[in-house]
């Protein structure tokens, strides 16, 4: 006997996985996980690492910082990520190699920018979807700097 479902509940189902489909949106839009640096086994696993260990870090850091949701605003907001990863992108290899005070202090700044660049949640927005013209995704030499 066939199962049939409601519009709502696919609608729902759909929505329960919406946060899992816009992290990959993010790994492979902004963090280009499907670019790499090289055409060597060891290159393509580095790049793949080392995309996913920042956006590990990132995820931490948005986890641990808390926003002021509860201010008069018209929205809730959430933490901008791609500013984020553009600090830590800079400041990473130098929090690797400080430790103590310093690497808190670090880690605390980095915080601060969290908290001064949140984006607004917008519920039930939608934009159409336009064609344009395709082209090649990764240029082989455009590689962004993670």
């Amino acid at each position: 006997m066939p199962t049939t479902f409601q519009i709502e509940d696919l609608k729902a189902i759909y929505a329960k996985r919406w946060g899992i489909e816009s992290e990959y949106y993010y790994l492979k839009h902004r963090l280009q996980i499907e670019n790499f640096s090289g055409y060597s086994v060891s290159a393509v696993l580095q790049d793949f690492y080392a995309s996913v260990c920042i956006n590990n870090i990132a995820a931490t850091f948005v986890g641990d910082v808390e926003l002021d949701s509860q201010s008069k605003k018209k929205h809730t907001y959430k933490a901008n990520k791609n500013i984020l990863l553009g600090k830590l992108k800079n400041r990473m290899v130098k929090a690797l190699l400080i430790g103590g005070a310093a690497l808190i202090s670090l880690f605390e700044r980095i915080c601060e920018v969290i908290v001064r660049n949140v984006i607004p949640i917008r519920p039930g927005r939608a934009f159409p979807r336009v064609e344009g013209w395709k082209r090649l995704k990764y240029p082989p030499n455009m590689r962004g700097a993670i």
